[in-house]
């Protein structure tokens, strides 16, 4: 048997070869290389440098591919008029009726954008703002939407935008005869002076007068004489 029969010649270079990165040395290579992993490139052969994740551009002709250092996820940063996560979608420039109620459209440099009139919003100006939802009415008052405003219908007693005023029932001087107006809330009272009654423009005829009138008793008088009647 020959010499040769039980010895094999060691060739291998990969025990004192140090391949990075995950990678694998060529076992019984010439050169002791080392196979590089997916996040590796072959430098120097021992697959000491990181891969950059854009070197296989994996972003269209319409996109820029940016990388973090030490992450191997890209971020495709598109080019104007394009969007999605690689820069794929073409953004359809502002069209007819686009943008509702009267919004006008806008071509972005990303995308086209509504420029909503005063009462409407979202991204189509498709959204009514509800100008009741602050309340701006008050002391009962209902509220009514409007296009870019709102209506405030007061209960009896108050006046103004927001039914914040209160009505002065006195200012027309409804009491007569020198009387006492006092104003309450949707009405008032008048306080009259001797002898008159209601809004003190009737006279009220003495009980005396009465009995010698008709001859009866007090208790079956009854009540008021208008003042163009005496």
């Amino acid at each position: 048997m020959g010499k040769d029969s039980f010895c094999n010649k060691n060739d291998t270079k990969c025990l004192s070869t140090s391949c990075q990165n995950d990678s694998t040395c060529k076992d019984f290579s010439k050169d002791g290389s080392c196979h590089c992993s997916g996040t590796a490139i072959n430098l120097d052969k021992d697959c000491d440098h990181e891969k950059d994740p854009c070197f296989s551009s994996p972003c269209p002709g319409n996109a820029t591919c940016v990388s973090a250092p030490g992450e191997r996820r890209v971020l495709c940063r598109c080019l104007p008029g394009y969007s999605g996560t690689t820069c794929d979608t073409a953004i359809a420039p502002c069209g007819t009726n686009s943008c509702q109620h009267g919004g006008f459209c806008h071509q972005d440099p990303v995308r086209p954008v509504c420029i909503c009139p005063a009462g409407y919003a979202g991204r189509f100006c498709e959204l009514d703002h509800d100008e009741c939802a602050s309340s701006p009415c008050h002391n009962g008052a209902v509220c009514r939407d409007g296009i870019n405003g709102y209506s405030c219908f007061c209960v009896p007693g108050y006046q103004g935008r927001h039914c914040d005023l209160e009505v002065d029932e006195c200012v027309s001087e409804p009491c007569k005869n020198e009387a006492t107006c006092l104003n309450e809330i949707g009405r008032y009272t008048c306080i009259c002076p001797h002898d008159y009654s209601g809004k003190c423009d009737s006279t009220r005829i003495p009980d005396d007068v009465i009995s010698i009138l008709f001859n009866v008793t007090e208790a079956e008088v009854t009540y008021y004489v208008p003042s163009n009647c005496l």
